[in-house]
């Protein structure tokens, strides 16, 4: 792996949406003979004679495994663990994510916390277009039920969304991919963070350029990136997102 040439032997997490794209890309893995022993992949009730099978109960026991590759479902190795090395640094290195996060399909605990983020929004359009009272409240009730059915119809609704709805999506979406890069900057230790899918970038359908997640997550970072606090917190993915970004308009004005 790339980190032992820096004289560090530090593992690779591969991070998927669900435990059923966990299976899907550990049986890719165990077509190679190659891979035999040098992968894991989470797993809700795992089975005994299955090596490749590990249980979150077991996860800060990584360091103790042979294998050089964790598969796992985002939100299941986001919080809550610390996997560390014998020098109490970050175990893994590098981060895939293979796929771009996005809620569950008709998660209505989900869909419910999108629709308790936009009272701000509506409020000021209601406000901005003049209604007060009942008025106000018929229209916050309407729009609120209009995404709702919107988001429930349509699995994949980056596309139908305007762009204070997807500014919300965004922000839910990056936090758990924060927590998750935060597995990896543990005592200062470095990390490559690989963004695989190209939804990440993706632009929807009759909108122009800055409208995928990463723009959002850009846009939100620079927003607020001049407040103390926020930039405590996020410092370092707003410097790899800008350059990152950059690096990107540069090869597309180059093509």
């Amino acid at each position: 792996m790339e980190w032992r040439y820096s004289g560090s032997n530090r593992k690779v997490l591969l991070i998927v949406n669900s435990y059923e794209d966990v299976a899907d890309v550990g049986a890719v893995f165990a077509s190679y003979s190659s891979w035999k022993n040098r992968y894991r992949q989470l797993t809700r009730d795992p089975d005994p004679y299955r090596e490749a099978e590990f249980s979150r109960a077991e996860l800060e026991r990584f360091a103790n495994e042979n294998a050089d590759v964790l598969i796992a479902p985002l939100l299941a190795i986001s919080r809550g663990y610390n996997i560390l090395d014998e020098t109490k640094g970050s175990l893994f290195g590098s981060v895939f994510f293979l796929i771009r996060p996005y809620p569950i399909p008709q998660d209505m605990t989900y869909l419910i916390q999108m629709l308790h983020a936009e009272p701000p929004n509506l409020i000021e359009r209601a406000n901005f277009e003049g209604k007060k009272y009942r008025p106000a409240l018929n229209f916050i009730r309407s729009e609120s039920n209009s995404l709702l059915h919107r988001m429930y119809r349509k699995p994949d609704y980056w596309s139908v969304l305007n762009p204070a709805e997807r500014r919300t999506i965004a922000w839910y979406t990056f936090v758990p991919v924060w927590q998750t890069i935060g597995r990896l900057l543990r005592k200062g230790t470095p990390a490559r963070v690989f963004y695989c899918d190209g939804k990440f970038l993706a632009q929807p359908m009759r909108t122009d350029v800055g409208e995928s997640m990463l723009d959002y997550w850009l846009k939100i970072m620079t927003d607020h990136e001049a407040e103390p606090a926020f930039r405590s917190l996020y410092g370092p993915f707003i410097d790899s997102m800008k350059a990152m970004m950059e690096r990107d308009a540069g090869d597309e004005s180059n093509q």
